[in-house]
């Protein structure tokens, strides 16, 4: 998945969703997501994994 996003206001903040499979967690515990620009992290967001 790819592709060019405009953003005319850079310093706004910006809120999307994302449908992500087949990722392998293989225990609980807290992960995380780097949300990488052109290689440059710009953001980080935990999220925590529970056995049920």
């Amino acid at each position: 998945m790819g592709g060019a996003l405009n953003f005319p206001n850079k310093l706004a903040v910006v809120e999307m969703n994302f449908c992500i499979y087949n990722i392998p967690l293989p225990k609980a515990g807290v992960y995380h997501f780097d949300f990488m620009v052109n290689k440059t992290p710009i953001g980080r967001r935990k999220f925590e994994v529970l056995q049920i």
